[in-house]
């Protein structure tokens, strides 16, 4: 659902990336797409949200290992910051939307 959610805004919406508008020197080579939302912060927060809603111990470590995607991917040129806080708050609703409204159509079936 995020990588949908995240393929419609791109496609809505365009921004350059900061090394196509700047003289940025890339540590990695990268698409020329629009750069708002990132898509590995979106990713990665929906799916700590949804862990952390599980396991509240492992879901905050994820929760840090997704800020450090995020800071990584402004670092390395390819986002502003306001893609990646961007990103978040829309992995982070996501997360929760799918934590509050479809896990528990998944938990409440019954196996016998």
């Amino acid at each position: 659902m995020a990588i949908f959610v995240n393929k419609i805004i791109k496609i809505c919406y365009f921004r350059p990336r900061p090394f196509i508008t700047n003289k940025v020197g890339l540590l990695i080579p990268a698409k020329r797409d629009s750069s708002f939302p990132s898509k590995h912060t979106v990713v990665s927060f929906a799916a700590s949200i949804v862990i952390f809603y599980g396991n509240r111990f492992i879901g905050r470590i994820l929760l840090w290992v997704s800020a450090c995607t995020g800071f990584a991917r402004i670092w390395a040129g390819h986002h502003y910051p306001s893609d990646v806080i961007g990103g978040a708050l829309i992995g982070g609703t996501i997360g929760w939307f799918t934590e509050k409204c479809l896990m528990p159509i998944s938990k409440s079936g019954k196996q016998n």
